[in-house]
């Protein structure tokens, strides 16, 4: 009885990865699976790493309309979260260094898995980092704004993009 053949990838997946197409199976398997974990994981970096929030506060100020009558005006500050390019980058970085370096020929056949599911570790790493981060952030922003004083902040740039408007 012979054992049976581990599954073959198609050759379009062997090819996009960049793995040469006499790629070892097991590498090639591994390989695929480790770009479907990356895209699944840019997915959640997108569902997590997208919001806005808004809130008003202090004292109304009256403001005459110039008919006799009065607008009421206060200020409000509204916070939108939007996802980094540069994050996308660092994925697609990532899995592609990680390819090459498990179909080169001077890879040992044991350190080419250990290599991919490192990549595929630190695509989740840098994922729930940057969403819990950005989040965190964004927060402590809302939170931290107090009406009729300068606002400013600092947001760690590469995990996300956070926009502000503060209106009178």
């Amino acid at each position: 009885m012979s054992s049976p053949r581990p599954f073959a990838p198609h050759p379009a997946w062997t090819t996009w990865l960049g793995l040469p197409t006499d790629a070892d199976p097991a590498v090639a398997t591994r390989a695929r699976r480790v770009a479907i974990s990356a895209i699944l994981w840019a997915v959640a970096y997108g569902m997590f790493t997208t919001g806005g929030s808004g809130r008003c506060g202090g004292l109304s100020t009256q403001i005459p309309d110039g008919k006799g009558g009065l607008l009421v005006s206060q200020e409000c500050v509204s916070l939108s979260l939007h996802l980094s390019p540069l994050m996308f980058v660092a994925f697609v970085v990532i899995l592609l260094v990680a390819v090459r370096r498990a179909s080169a020929d001077s890879v040992d056949r044991a350190d080419a898995p250990r290599t991919l599911d490192r990549a595929a570790a630190a695509i989740a790493l840098l994922t729930v980092a940057a969403v819990l981060i950005s989040l965190a952030w964004w927060v402590a922003l809302t939170t931290a704004w107090t009406p009729g004083r300068p606002f400013s902040y600092l947001l760690p740039f590469p995990l996300a993009i956070l926009e502000v408007e503060v209106t009178p």
